[in-house]
């Protein structure tokens, strides 16, 4: 059995909970860790959700109260690593990420442009573009005499 052990069920997730953990009257405000999991606002007022590794966020989202970027997936020291990235005009990076830059991986504008490959300084620099009226352009490729142009 789970001797001194109580389950708790928060939006139809399973935590075991020890003495002393509790929860506020809402179910998805969580006040004290389950197994790690928990929400926070930082100084600056950023809103990090997820599960903690000592007290930093290493899987969740972090909705960045200033610049209204919300990133989603897997951090180290609360940069995102893996995952997806939106910003407040529409563009949705998905991928890996290296210092808060997309390294390699997706970025599709709201207009329905979309760049895939690899970047380097927010650039793409080896991979494909694709506007929304169809035409694809190679970027950075070696057999690419036209320098990524279509003519």
């Amino acid at each position: 059995m789970n001797k001194g052990k109580k389950t708790i069920t928060i939006k139809r997730k399973t935590f075991k909970r020890r003495g002393g953990t509790s929860i506020m009257s809402t179910p998805s405000r969580i006040q004290r860790s389950f197994r790690g999991y928990k929400n926070v606002v930082r100084e600056g007022g950023d809103v990090c959700n997820g599960r903690f590794v000592n007290d930093n966020l290493v899987n969740g989202k972090i909705t960045r109260f200033y610049s209204k970027i919300i990133d989603e997936g897997k951090f180290v020291n609360e940069r995102l690593t893996e995952g997806t990235r939106t910003y407040p005009d529409g563009t949705i990076e998905e991928g890996k990420f290296n210092n808060g830059s997309l390294i390699k991986g997706t970025r599709t504008y709201e207009d329905g442009k979309n760049e895939k490959g690899k970047f380097n300084n927010g650039s793409l620099i080896k991979g494909t573009i694709t506007y929304p009226d169809g035409i694809i352009i190679n970027v950075g490729a070696v057999e690419d005499d036209n320098h990524g142009r279509p003519y």
